[in-house]
């Protein structure tokens, strides 16, 4: 099954746009992507297989500022 990604108007898929497809916030997507506490495992796995299935690609300097950040 090829999944068409809900995209934004720049065209990339981010965290919003898995989280649309999900069925799920866009803080829970964070969570699942960056492998914290609060999800489910059966949820992590399930959006990190949607993710990886809509070609998301995290941005490196998003990364880097929200490494950071924390």
């Amino acid at each position: 099954m090829t999944l068409k990604p809900p995209v934004n108007r720049a065209g990339i898929v981010n965290t919003c746009t898995i989280a649309a497809a999900a069925g799920v916030s866009p803080a829970t997507v964070s969570r699942a992507l960056r492998g914290v506490r609060g999800v489910s495992a059966a949820e992590r796995d399930r959006i990190r297989a949607l993710a990886r299935q809509m070609g998301y690609r995290p941005n490196p300097f998003v990364a880097a500022y929200t490494a950071q950040v924390r």
